[in-house]
C-alpha cells in the first residue's frame, strides 16, 4: 500500500516460478559417464527403446537414433566421439515415455 498525498494505492504482486519435477528413473542407466568416446545405455528392465536423441546445453540436437521399427530392448552402445566437451541431455524414447539422462564428455 503506498500512500501519496490523500490518495491510497494498492499494489498485489505475486510471482510464481514453475519447476517441472522429473522423477529418477533407475530403468535406464548410461555408463560411463562422464564418458570420452562411447556411452552405453543400459536396459535393465529391457523397456523398448524407440529414439535416443542428444542436446547440448542451448538445446540444439547434436546426436540422434530411432530404432526404424526394430524393438530394442537390450543395452545399445552409442559412439559420441564427434561431440565436444561439454554437458548434454539424453532423452530417451521408450515404449511408456521419455527418459532424460545428464551426460558428461571429458
Amino acid at each position: 500500500t503506498l500512500v501519496n498525498g490523500g490518495t491510497t494505492t494498492t499494489s498485489l504482486c505475486q510471482s510464481v516460478v514453475g519447476v517441472s519435477e522429473w522423477q529418477t528413473d533407475n530403468s535406464l542407466l548410461a555408463y560411463p559417464n562422464p564418458f570420452e568416446q562411447k556411452v552405453t545405455i543400459q536396459n535393465p528392465n529391457k523397456s523398448e527403446i524407440r529414439e535416443v536423441r542428444i542436446y547440448n546445453t542451448i538445446g540444439q540436437e547434436v546426436y540422434s537414433f530411432e530404432s526404424n521399427n526394430q524393438i530394442m530392448n537390450g543395452n545399445i552402445s552409442l559412439n559420441l566421439s564427434r561431440l565436444d566437451k561439454g554437458i548434454f541431455l539424453c532423452h530417451i524414447k521408450t515404449n511408456q515415455n521419455w527418459k532424460i539422462i545428464k551426460l558428461v564428455k571429458e
